[in-house]
């Protein structure tokens, strides 16, 4: 089973869509994090109701 860690160390410099509590979806090429799970995220697209911001 893989850790969670481990996924986001193979996910740098993909793209990944994340889908927030508050119903935005945000786009973008992983960049970087750290051991609490925050996410740098470059080149965003922010969308919310089908709208691009």
């Amino acid at each position: 089973m893989a850790l969670p860690l481990d996924v986001l160390e193979k996910s740098v410099n993909r793209r990944l869509s994340l889908l927030l509590k508050d119903g935005r979806t945000m786009e973008g090429r992983l960049s970087g994090f750290d051991e609490y799970m925050n996410l740098v995220l470059e080149d965003v697209e922010e969308t919310k109701d089908d709208t691009k911001r």
